[in-house]
């Protein structure tokens, strides 16, 4: 995933659930530091927060990591993509620095492709739930709406969402 800048590390995410977008770097271990938006640097702003180390990491390829709200509390919640397309969660709680931090859910979905920069996770119906977001060809996307996940009810095709170019 590369963000603008190219800065593969750099993430946006709402980490605390305060409905404004924070600042996280994921280092090739897949370790997070997040910086929370207090305003950011505007003139009159209050900054940014530096919060640390929230997640230690499980990867050895930041690249396979994204954030996403998966239990509608606002918080970005953990997601690592692994190499045979299997994807699994951990929720956030709070963190590495809270009891709990990381609510560790596993697979939560067989995954659908094995090359890892087709997948995102979004809130595509608004349901407050991150749904599986799979790119195809000439900018195309398919979109499969969290139902519970591979330990839930599945997830329910919505199909292709848009054609692209």
């Amino acid at each position: 995933m590369n963000e603008a800048g190219g800065n593969t590390s750099v993430r946006w995410a709402d980490s605390d659930g305060d409905g404004r977008t924070d600042y996280l770097t994921v280092a090739d271990s897949g370790a997070v530091r997040v910086k929370l938006n207090r305003g950011g640097d505007a003139a009159g702003a209050a900054g940014w927060s530096t919060l640390g180390q929230v997640a230690s990491g499980l990867t050895n390829d930041r690249s396979h990591v994204r954030f996403a709200d998966n239990d509608g509390d606002g918080k970005a919640d953990y997601y690592i993509i692994k190499p045979d397309g299997k994807v699994d969660l951990y929720v956030n709680r709070g963190g590495d620095g809270v009891p709990n931090g990381w609510n560790v859910v596993g697979q939560i979905a067989t995954g659908l492709t094995t090359d890892h920069t087709k997948v995102q996770f979004v809130d595509f119906n608004a349901d407050t739930y991150a749904d599986y977001l799979l790119a195809g060809a000439n900018g195309s996307a398919s979109v499969y709406a969290w139902n519970g996940g591979d330990k839930g009810k599945g997830w329910n095709d919505l199909g292709k969402v848009v054609s692209g170019s």
